[in-house]
This record gives structure tokens, sequence and C-alpha cells, in this order.
């Protein structure tokens, strides 16, 4: 999991004047590891954004055209190389004296004769991966946007100057892979209070009912499934501010339905996915175990065998989803699709990470299922997308979900006292400071007397009782603040016990008789059982160190007699 400070910045308030690795060692020290922290464009300067007013070949190079470029301020002559540069783009400059990643340094020079005073700029020559590029982004000069403004600094335009945190985060804490999780945490140790985006969405007059149908065959793999609408799609490049924020995440932009999908799971923590409508036969989707032998090409191309233990989303004809992994070319949403069907669904954990590791797939989506995720947000995701697309004028929203969710997840309580919270930790922290980590966190805490109880929030599953509670405050408080102290246990002396005193004795005398003491293995093999004129039907071991050891020993004799063998063969 990463996340970008300056995408921080809209839930809370980050000091971005403080040292990030400062932060980030608080963080570790709350239970929230930082395995790195990236500087992104720091080493970057003097690039600006200039637009190609006119272009015109080199008298002396085949190759080479020679650009006019309008800085706002100045203009400027450059030559290049690059094959996409068209007179009216707007383009990344790097001026003379501008630093580049690697301790480049761009001078005024002459290429073949002709002045050139600086250099255009690849997406790759500012700092940017190629898998995190679209594919023609790839290649030549990064053409940006037309309504990009001139002549300002393009880094900061861009949004590639930042401090990206990248997070080892442990299995239990599903709920910080989103920024929203993650927030709660900034907020906390920062005394802050963190503010979540308001998800309002205008649905049209056209419903959903009798339009889409969604239905569980197997419960025990999916809990939830829901669904929205999209009509009038408008396919189209996401805005430069999301695809930067999924860059920074990791995750490569590809249009604006698949990058919201991806936004949101990012932000909220919740996996969605969009399949084109009119792909979808009878559009209707429903979650149930593949059969064996089934087929599907993933939207990676790779025609995949599934079995009967995995879960897919299929329509009533074919798979469509692998569920809760990737989804399938058969229903992938593309320049043409025009209506779209918007997927959140709660997919059991173990059976997620089963089915990736059977078929060497892992997605961002399946690292977030397999931890376990809030049934109860799967809502609240679709709105925030819908909305989001609905903000870039890319759709309608047909009114209402569809909604499946046979046994609702139920609302866990903890009660405890701050005494019994302190006398755990060894600590002595006022139930109103234990009260306000808690519901910082999302807690709610009900008080009668001394006796508090803590409503745990749907995205906490990993607090069941109360030490649980106790680790949240301790944390929180600071493990650096809880005084050391010695453990109070009886230590009694170890001693030899009758039996392997005995034995010790009795192996001692006979050793020293002449004899030899011979040690093997618990196990034995098919040729043993052979030898020894054992039925071979016995149970196999589905899990052995050795595979040449398949049985458990049923007789000292068959090895001594091995261990005699090998002895003789010996020179």
């Amino acid at each position: 999991m990463k996340s970008s400070l300056q995408w921080m910045q809209d839930y809370v308030a980050v000091d971005m004047e403080r040292d990030p690795q400062e932060f980030a060692d608080v963080l570790t020290m709350a239970g929230i590891p930082v395995e790195q922290v990236e500087y992104w464009g720091n080493d970057i300067q003097h690039v600006y954004t200039g637009k190609i007013l006119n272009i015109v070949n080199h008298p002396n190079a085949d190759k080479l055209v020679i650009c006019t470029l309008d800085l706002g301020d100045r203009r400027l002559t450059i030559v290049t190389g690059a094959k996409n540069v068209r007179e009216g783009q707007i383009v990344p400059v790097a001026v003379h004296g501008a630093k580049l990643p690697g301790g480049v340094t761009i001078k005024k020079s002459k290429l073949r004769g002709e002045v050139s005073e600086g250099m255009l700029c690849s997406a790759h020559e500012l700092g940017l991966e190629d898998g995190l590029l679209l594919p023609e982004e790839r290649e030549g000069i990064w053409i940006l946007p037309q309504d990009t403004p001139i002549g300002v600094d393009a880094l900061d335009y861009l949004q590639l100057r930042d401090t990206v945190y990248e997070y080892e985060l442990t299995p239990n804490r599903a709920d910080c892979f989103s920024m929203i999780g993650l927030s709660r945490e900034f907020a906390v140790l920062s005394q802050q209070k963190a503010m979540f985006p308001e998800i309002t969405v205008a649905e049209s007059e056209e419903p959903i009912n009798g339009k889409v149908t969604v239905s569980i065959e197997d419960e025990d793999l999916c809990t939830r499934y829901a669904a929205r609408l999209l009509t009038h799609v408008r396919v189209g490049p996401s805005p430069l501010w999301m695809q930067q924020r999924l860059r920074k995440s990791g995750v490569r932009p590809i249009n604006n339905v698949v990058d919201v999908t991806n936004y949101v799971m990012i932000e909220l923590g919740i996996p969605l996915h969009a399949y084109d409508y009119d792909h979808v036969d009878e559009h209707h989707l429903i979650a149930r175990r593949a059969a064996r032998g089934e087929s599907l090409k993933t939207l990676d191309g790779v025609e995949r065998t599934l079995t009967d233990a995995m879960l897919v989303i299929a329509d009533p004809k074919k798979a469509c989803c692998v569920a809760g992994v990737m989804g399938g070319i058969n229903s992938e949403v593309t320049e043409d699709t025009r209506t779209v069907i918007l997927e959140c669904a709660s997919f059991k954990g173990s059976s997620i990470r089963k089915t990736g590791r059977a078929l060497g797939l892992r997605s961002e989506a399946s690292a977030r299922f397999e931890r376990g995720l809030d049934a109860e947000g799967c809502l609240r995701s679709l709105d925030r997308a819908a909305q989001l697309l609905q903000q870039m004028s890319a759709c309608d929203v047909a009114q209402g979900i569809v909604d499946i969710y046979p046994q609702p997840q139920k609302v866990q309580h903890i009660k405890f006292t701050a005494a019994a919270v302190n006398r755990f930790l060894g600590t002595e922290i006022p139930a109103e400071r234990m009260i306000a980590i808690l519901q910082t966190l999302g807690f709610g805490i009900a008080q009668d007397g001394a006796v508090l109880t803590a409503v745990v929030p749907s995205w906490r599953g990993d607090c069941t009782e109360m030490p649980d509670i106790a680790e949240e405050v301790a944390r929180i408080f600071g493990y650096e603040n809880i005084p050391s102290t010695r453990p109070l246990s009886n230590v009694s002396e170890g001693q030899e016990g009758y039996r392997h005193c005995i034995c010790e004795k009795i192996s001692s005398i006979l050793s020293g008789s002449g004899l030899n003491e011979t040690v093997t293995f618990s196990f034995m093999n098919s040729d043993s059982l052979r030898k020894l004129q054992f039925p071979e039907n016995r149970s196999a071991l589905s899990s052995r160190s050795y595979s040449e050891s398949d049985y458990r020993r049923i007789s000292v004799d068959a090895y001594d007699a091995d261990s005699v063998v090998d002895g003789c063969a010996c020179p």
C-alpha cells in the first residue's frame, strides 16, 4: 500500500514542513509500519510548460526538427528528434540549467550547427516508470492536456513533487489498505479529526429495476453482491489529478471508468469492477463456483482454466470474472461501451487467496479481498464511484441499487473498564484519554459508570475482545510512554527427568561395551515396505520432508537393514 501526502491533505491537514521520515517513524511505532519514503520530484528543477508554436526541419539532419516554443514570458528554440511533436501541443520543457533525475543537467548547446536552448521532456525523463504510463505516453515527448497553462512549473502542475509512503502492513489491518483508513491513523497521531468526502449521487429518472439482476449461488464465498447501472457512458481519459494519484499508488491509468474503480478502491479500500452491460447475457450477474475445467480469458490476455473451488462472476451463459482477482476480456469496458454495470461485492478472503495462488495471479483487488473487507461499505463505494464519474460528466446514474445481502454483518460490542486496560498495560491512562483515542479511530463509546462499551466499527474486524481495545489505546498513547517493568513469574530450576537419565546411562554402558547406536528417520519408503513384505495399501503422508519417505515407519528392522547395507558399501 502506498499513500501520497498531497492526497492525504484531502482528509487530514498534514504538516508538509515536517520531516517526512520523522512522521513515518511515528506511524511505524503506532503499528502502521512505513517500509520506505519516496521523494517525488526532489531532484528535478527548472522544467516548465511550453506551447509549440512552429516546427521546421533541421537543415543539416534528416531526423531532427527545430521547435519554437512559447513559455509565457519568453520564447525558446529547441532541437529535438522526437517523432510525436506537432504545432499547438503543450509539452514539458527543461530550460538551460535544468536538473533532471540521475544528476542530468541541461545546457544550451548546438546540435548539428543549430542552437538548442533546452530539451523537450518525456514522462520517463521526469521520473515516471513505463509501467505507470499509457502506451502512447511511453514513446516520445509527453503531450500534456490542451488546457494546461503555459509557463508554469511543470512538476507543480503535474503534481509530481510529492512525498509517498510505502507501507508494510500486517494482515489484520485490512482497514489501512485505503486512504480513508490511513487518514484515521494520521488524524489520531497528530491529534486532529479526519474529514471524509461527502458522497451524493444525482440519479436519473430511469430505474435500475428490470434492467439489471444479481444473485448469489454460494453464500459461503460471497456474502454480499451489489450493483449500480451507469447509462450514456462516455469512455475517455480520466482527469490529470486522478491519473497522478493512481500513479503514486502504483496503479497505471487506463480510462475514466476503470480509473474511477481503482481510485475508489484505494480511497475507500473496497474493490469494484465494471462490466460492459451489452456483453452480459440477460444483464444478469451470478456469484457462483466455477465448473471444473471452465475457462476464462482474463484482462491480461491469458486463457485460464478454473476449478470448482474458485468463485466466478458469471452471466447465464459464461464466466465473466474471476471473483476478487481479475475480470474477463469478454465483458471488458472499451471505448465503444455505452452502458456499464458497476459491481461491488464482499468475497471470502481465504477463497480469493487460494484462487490467486492457483492461477499465479495477484492484483491490487485480490490483495485487499484476501485480508477481509468491510461488507457494510459496499454501497458507499458504489455511490462514490458514481459521484466521481458524474463530476467528470462521463455518465448518467440509473435510479436505485440492486443489493443481495443475505446475512448482514453483526455489530461487535466490547465491554471494558479503564482500570482493566491500565492493569493489562501497566499504565495510568485516564478514561477520558482512552475514549478520545477510540472515538478518533471510529469506535463508538457508551459509558455506564466505570464500565465502557466500545461499538466496534464494521471495518475493524480484528477487534473482538478487551486486549484488542488495550492494544489500540497503547499504540496511540505510545509504547515508548509505557514504563518498562520486569515480568513477575515463578522460576524453577530445570532438572533432568528420571526416564531420560536412565536411557542415557544405558546408552553409555552399551556403547562402552562395543555396540553401535543407530539413529534413523521416523519415515520409510515403499521399497522398505516391500522388503518387509508389508502391503503397500497404507495411506501415504500428504506432507513430508523427503520425497523418498512416504510412509510412517512401522518397524525398526527396515532402517536397520538399510543402515547395515549402507555401512557395508562404505570403503
